[in-house]
């Protein structure tokens, strides 16, 4: 089945919503608190997967597709399985861009070669 969050909390001190990353319950968190504008720094949503592994449901990550958590230090043993659901995280980043918008605030993305494209991206050097 499709892990489709299913919508955008915006009372964090009610509920919030997991959408396949712990960014998206932190956006919620944020909205709720007030914030007119968030910048993203770290989400490079970089996973190098080919298109046939990403699927509704997610992706089991083990090995050599390990790389990208374990260069993180994540995970201790490279054969931990880890599931990612790319799908989930992207839709979920898409409905809380729209709940910001919506309400005219923003989320702008400022890691240096992110793959996320959802949000507006601003060159790091510009915030600082």
């Amino acid at each position: 089945g499709i892990t489709t969050p299913p919508y955008f909390s915006l009372n964090a001190s009610n509920h919030v919503v997991l959408g396949g990353t712990g960014t998206s319950v932190g956006l919620q968190i944020l909205y709720f608190l007030g914030f007119s504008e968030v910048i993203l720094l770290g989400i490079d949503h970089n996973y190098d997967l080919k298109p046939n592994q990403i699927t509704e449901g997610g992706v089991i990550l083990t090995g050599k597709d390990f790389e990208h958590l374990n260069n993180s230090k994540y995970y201790k043993n490279k054969d931990t399985p880890v599931h990612i659901d790319i799908l989930a995280m992207e839709r979920s980043y898409q409905i809380a861009k729209n709940a910001f918008e919506n309400d005219d605030r923003v989320i702008i993305n400022a890691t240096p070669n992110t793959k996320l494209d959802i949000f507006k991206k601003i060159e790091l050097k510009e915030l600082l």
